[in-house]
């Protein structure tokens, strides 16, 4: 099976009798990136692997006599069914560095028991190898979910903007899966508050390594990382040059009658209590507490300028939500632009439309923080 293990995937062998426990049979080194399980027969194991700057190749091992012996597996790569890359382009991912930044919260509060709860977190920090371990620009990137993950493997978003010379800081803060029970149950009831903390901890974390140039950072999500990235934006003013919103959620009391999933708004903000006021139509007091926690209540101290990609078609987070951000930036005399995809969901993922939003992006970016 294939597993999230902290910042990255693994392959674990499965005993059903329970006689054996779970046994990690792909490699730990980081630098053979994010491993997906894709077939697996009596004697052989196929997957795939990954990392910042490599695309996905194709892996084979022979199953050993003992499958729960991690060092008896031996993987080897399906070169003749592995795509070609070019002398040019093989060259350009071969300056694309990357390694896991420890992050230790700075907030400690919770009423989640469990050590793990305020255990460090982790953040992989992908960098020109030019700039390596120097002061650069850098863009924060806060995941969606926020249940979710980001591990180590291919992004071509991530890789185009890295060999333009971006760092990026790929934040898994507490509440991503892969860290633990105590660390996911966390933030729940927080969203808007712990996860912004996590976020500038693991920035501030890049500063101290002497890796980012703290004058020259953006931000940039979607969903809940589009929520994050609307927070730091009001909650953070001086810290960021410009952000990238990707169908964000900005007012989850606006969004919370329209969305296909009202659970995440009671839930996330809520906590466990979420589950017992759930409603389809939330009291005064719910709404004002969903307000609390949401992009919107700050967002008279947004100071830079902001891009919006929308989706025309999303049902998870209906671009209205963005609109009503959007008209208030404006009105304030902030500069917001907006790009709606009007065939386009919620993930904007559609190979034309993550080719337009990358080229965007880029303009963006070097509009308000040209490379030098």
């Amino acid at each position: 099976a294939t597993t999230i293990w902290r910042s990255g995937t693994a392959i674990v062998a499965l005993d059903p009798s329970g006689k054996y426990p779970p046994c990690r049979i792909s490699t730990t080194d980081v630098h053979h990136g994010a491993w997906t399980l894709l077939d697996a027969s009596a004697d052989f194991v196929f997957a795939s692997r990954s990392s910042p700057a490599l695309p996905a190749i194709l892996m084979v091992a022979k199953v050993p006599e003992d499958p729960f012996e991690p060092t008896a597996w031996h993987w080897e790569p399906m070169e003749l069914f592995s795509q070609v890359l070019s002398d040019d382009l093989s060259t350009t991912l071969s300056r694309i560095r990357y390694r896991f930044v420890h992050v230790q919260p700075s907030v400690n509060e919770g009423p989640y028991p469990g050590k793990g709860a305020n255990a460090p977190f982790e953040a992989i920090l992908i960098e020109p190898a030019e700039t390596e371990g120097m002061p650069g620009p850098a863009i924060l990137c806060p995941h969606g979910g926020p249940h979710s993950t980001f591990v180590c493997n291919w992004s071509p978003e991530y890789a185009f903007l890295c060999t333009l010379g971006y760092k990026l800081i790929l934040v898994n803060y507490r509440g991503s899966l892969g860290f633990g029970e105590a660390a996911l149950q966390s933030l729940p009831g927080k969203v808007g508050q712990q996860d912004v903390k996590d976020m500038l901890d693991a920035l501030d974390k890049c500063i101290e390594l002497g890796c980012v140039d703290a004058s020259r950072v953006a931000v940039m999500g979607g969903s809940h990382g589009g929520f994050l990235t609307g927070h730091l934006l009001g909650q953070a003013p001086d810290r960021f040059r410009c952000g990238i919103l990707r169908n964000p959620v900005c007012n989850i009391a606006g969004m919370v009658n329209v969305t296909d999933i009202p659970d995440w708004c009671h839930v996330e903000v809520l906590g466990v209590m979420g589950k017992e006021a759930y409603s389809e139509a939330p009291g005064p007091a719910v709404l004002q507490r969903m307000y609390d926690h949401s992009p919107i209540a700050h967002a008279g101290n947004v100071a830079s300028p902001t891009l919006f990609h929308l989706g025309a078609k999303d049902r998870r987070v209906p671009y209205s939500d963005a609109l009503q951000m959007i008209r208030f930036l404006r009105a304030k005399g902030q500069k917001a632009e907006a790009i709606m995809f009007p065939e386009d969901k919620h993930p904007l993922d559609k190979p034309r439309t993550e080719y337009e939003r990358c080229l965007s992006a880029q303009e963006f970016l070097q509009e308000h923080i040209p490379l030098l």
